[in-house]
């Protein structure tokens, strides 16, 4: 309680207002430096998300269907609606959020481009958090000129397409022409992409790189403390060879028939060609297999991570930090493990065991591998009706760091009803503990001397800090090698010390949450220390060596030795070396 000293004018009064906000600032900001605050650190929560079908809205579902074709049809007054039927934005720590697909492939990129903007618009605006699913897998329909192998009369012909598709064996010439799909009920679909076609992968880069920075510059342009409002930008959907893109025996012969003369098989995907015929021959060429022997598990599972893992690389050398990006792939009839990546946080889709994803087969292999750290259920529907809802969510939820539901489809909900209730009652019980990334600040170079800091999250009991000379990570993210700083470093938040010239990559890892099994973040990021000036070979000192280098640069006119940058080699450049020799 401040009391204030009487004065006929009020300038006393003013002043003293002044000198308790000066106080309270330099409180805080000590607060901040020592111990890090609560709002330095983003939250960064659990996800309970709802799926707008991009593909058609079941009758009275919904009065505002999306579809992604049409950026007009991205009516904000959805999210009135799910909010009127969902009555709760759920915790800090466990958050109600929409999900909605666009098509990378299938669209235009000024139609993506504008569904991109409207998404993240109404997610500022509504306050809702937005999951993007950019998929260039399932949907390439307007793409024939990366299909189309087989018709000289249709737009996109190109006998090399066949290089772009699925084959049934080591022959070109068994290019497919025709794909089926079930989802509920089956439906005609064009040939499986080839995973490793370079044609096929560049085309997605392309349509990536016009998307990705506007989500990022929106992303880093929010304010801390709502940062949440992007749950995740998901790359293709369900990520998988035959599964959703299935073939029947002879199967391009049924391409100008009837489709309701084609064939309806139930598939077994307790076989890996789920009974149909085995795909994958043109992946395994495309990523050098020898042509010999037939796909498997093993080698199927393989290509499908290379995949995976180039196009997440791709997305994240963008910006996009992990917490924030997902891979999605399926378990039958692979391995879980080839959606584990580098950099980005695993999903898988969840069906059968979404009542509990602890009993699918070779599943808890896979989140092994993460070591405490997040997955997500990225498409999830509880199958079982001798499971209720709200224990199939709580299974799912408080199974080992997940950290995203997306049901699907919201479209399929109906209220009220079992499944709603167990929704409401979810997003208004927070987890038990949760724990955030901590908040990596820039890191602050003065000639060698890099000082490195951080703020930690609530719930933290240990954090580490780690430096390593190489960028390799483990799939929970970690650096693969600490072979520079290994260090516990609970209670601070910053860390000086002296560096060779080179790049380094760092993290900040915190551990929490150990009363309900553990939990573990990891923040990374890199730093420089720029070599001397005239340090023309590189290894940390100007000597002899680089004179000689200089030469030899000055006369073949290489720019590696324009040491005053201004785009010449000259004698001053040399005076540069000279005045930095021995140093």
């Amino acid at each position: 309680m401040f009391r204030e000293a009487p004065c006929k004018d009020g300038v006393m009064r003013v002043n003293g207002r002044l000198r308790v906000l000066i106080f309270l600032i330099t409180l805080i900001g000590g607060l901040r430096f020592f111990g890090g605050l609560a709002w330095a650190v983003p939250v960064d929560p659990q996800y309970l998300l709802v799926n707008k079908t991009p593909t058609g809205c079941p009758p009275g579902s919904t009065q505002y269907c999306w579809f992604p074709q049409d950026p007009n049809t991205l009516d904000p007054r959805a999210i009135d609606e799910i909010r009127e039927r969902i009555p709760t934005n759920g915790t800090t720590n466990r958050k109600l959020g929409v999900s909605f697909s666009v098509w990378l492939l299938d669209l235009s990129q000024d139609i993506q481009i504008q569904d991109i903007d409207r998404l993240l618009n109404i997610a500022e605006t509504k306050d809702m958090p937005i999951y993007l699913k950019l998929d260039g897998f399932l949907w390439w329909d307007n793409r024939p000129d990366l299909w189309n192998w087989w018709d000289p009369s249709l737009p996109g012909y190109n006998p090399n397409n066949r290089n772009n598709v699925e084959w049934t064996s080591w022959d070109s010439n068994e290019a497919i022409k025709i794909s089926w799909r079930n989802w509920g009920s089956q439906l005609r679909v064009k040939p499986q992409p080839n995973l490793g076609s370079r044609t096929y992968i560049e085309a997605k880069k392309a349509a990536l790189n016009s998307v990705i920075p506007r989500i990022v510059s929106w992303y880093n342009n929010l304010s801390s403390d709502r940062k949440y409002l992007l749950a995740g930008v998901e790359i293709d959907n369900e990520l998988s060879i035959g599964t959703n893109f299935y073939y029947y025996p002879d199967g391009n012969s049924y391409l100008n028939q009837d489709p309701a003369l084609d064939p309806n098989i139930p598939a077994d995907w307790n076989q890996l060609d789920g009974g149909f015929v085995q795909l994958g021959y043109a992946a395994l060429t495309s990523y050098g297999y020898p042509p010999t022997g037939e796909p498997t598990k093993d080698t199927l599972n393989h290509v499908m991570s290379l995949h995976i893992n180039e196009m997440v690389n791709h997305v994240a050398a963008m910006g996009l930090p992990r917490n924030k990006l997902f891979t999605h792939g399926i378990g039958k009839p692979y391995y879980y493990t080839h959606s584990l990546t580098q950099v980005a946080t695993p999903g898988w889709s969840f069906y059968d065991y979404a009542y509990n994803p602890e009993e699918a087969l070779d599943f808890p292999t896979a989140i092994a591998e993460l070591d405490n750290t997040p997955w997500g259920a990225v498409e999830w529907w509880n199958m079982n009706p001798a499971i209720p809802w709200l224990t199939a969510f709580n299974n799912t939820l408080n199974y080992d760091n997940n950290k995203i539901v997306n049901i699907f489809s919201y479209e399929s909900i109906t209220f009220p009803s079992d499944l709603s209730d167990a929704i409401i009652n979810v997003l208004n019980t927070p987890p038990a503990c949760w724990l955030s990334p901590a908040a990596a600040n820039p890191v602050v170079i003065n000639n060698t001397t890099a000082t490195l800091s951080w703020e930690t999250p609530p719930n933290s009991e240990a954090v580490y800090l780690n430096v390593s000379d190489s960028p390799e990570r483990l799939p929970s993210g970690s650096l693969r090698y600490l072979n520079v700083v290994n260090e516990n470093v609970t209670g601070s938040t910053a860390y000086p010390r002296t560096f060779s010239p080179g790049t380094y990559y760092w993290q900040v890892v915190v551990d929490g949450c150990n009363e309900v099994g553990g939990q573990r973040r990891i923040t990374p990021g890199s730093f420089t220390i720029p070599y001397p000036p005239g340090d023309i070979d590189q290894d940390g000192d100007v000597d002899s060596l680089d004179v000689v280098g200089w030469i030899s640069l000055l006369t073949s006119g290489d720019l590696r030795g324009d040491i005053d940058g201004d785009g010449r080699v000259t004698v001053f450049d040399f005076s540069v070396l000279v005045g930095n020799f021995g140093g």
